[in-house]
């Protein structure tokens, strides 16, 4: 995941491998919708864009061995990934 700031808003680009016989673009729609959601609902920052890179496609023997919980379409490494590096960045958490 990559994450650009500007002022109050945030660019993200994020790189997945996609389950073999999954629909991309709807796997990449939600992925957007569900980024977008997040980082909206926990920081103070609106999001332009959200790219989605696949960069290959996996079987669902393998997806399943490798799942460890997912939220928001992310597994919770990735998730843990994005936090720490919008925590690095100082971004401003969202007042409640």
């Amino acid at each position: 995941m990559k994450v650009q700031l500007e002022e109050d808003t945030v660019e993200i680009d994020v790189f997945l491998s996609i389950v073999y016989g999954s629909i991309i673009q709807e796997v990449a729609e939600k992925v957007q919708e569900n980024v977008k959601k997040a980082i909206e609902s926990m920081t103070e920052f609106k999001v332009m864009t959200v790219n989605v890179h696949v960069q290959g496609v996996t079987q669902p023997e393998e997806e399943n061995n490798k799942r460890n919980g997912k939220v928001c379409g992310m597994r919770k490494t990735e998730r843990e990934k994005a936090f720490k590096l919008l925590y690095e960045m100082g971004i401003k958490k969202k007042k409640r």
